[in-house]
């Protein structure tokens, strides 16, 4: 039998407790904890959206309820909260992306402003169309 081989545990790491609140410490931090909340609250609109299909589907009466419950103060104010979350939450994907797909050109890598910028002008461009379209144009 070899004497060498030792039967004991490996010693455990010494982790010294980590603050509930850590992530307000620094402004990057808060950054990143305000980026992973807006997933939840995209996840809302998403819900909303499918809601509304569903009284869409159900008919005019049921469609003029669910308008009726999304006008009140309360609704409003939690969509307007909804809605600036996933402004960041698209930002913040937006600025992501030229570290998540990497473009190379004649071996020179492309300037990220060239990745993003796309982004930011097909979201203003079918914004635009969006609204254009709901006012009436």
């Amino acid at each position: 039998m070899n004497q060498n081989v030792s039967t004991a545990a490996p010693p455990k790491a010494h982790l010294p407790p980590m603050p509930t609140f850590w992530w307000l410490q620094t402004k990057p931090f808060i950054k990143f904890m305000a980026r992973e909340a807006s997933a939840l609250f995209v996840a809302y609109l998403v819900v909303i959206k499918l809601m509304l299909v569903d009284a869409l589907i159900r008919g005019p009466e049921s469609y003029e309820e669910f308008l009726a419950y999304l006008a009140s103060p309360t609704m409003v104010a939690i969509s307007g909260v909804g809605l600036l979350f996933a402004i960041l939450h698209t930002v913040t994907w937006f600025n992501a992306t030229p570290r998540a797909v990497v473009v190379r050109m004649g071996g020179k890598k492309l300037p990220e402003a060239m990745i993003v910028a796309p982004n930011y002008v097909a979201w203003f461009s079918i914004s635009a169309f969006i609204a254009w379209v709901v006012v009436g144009g």
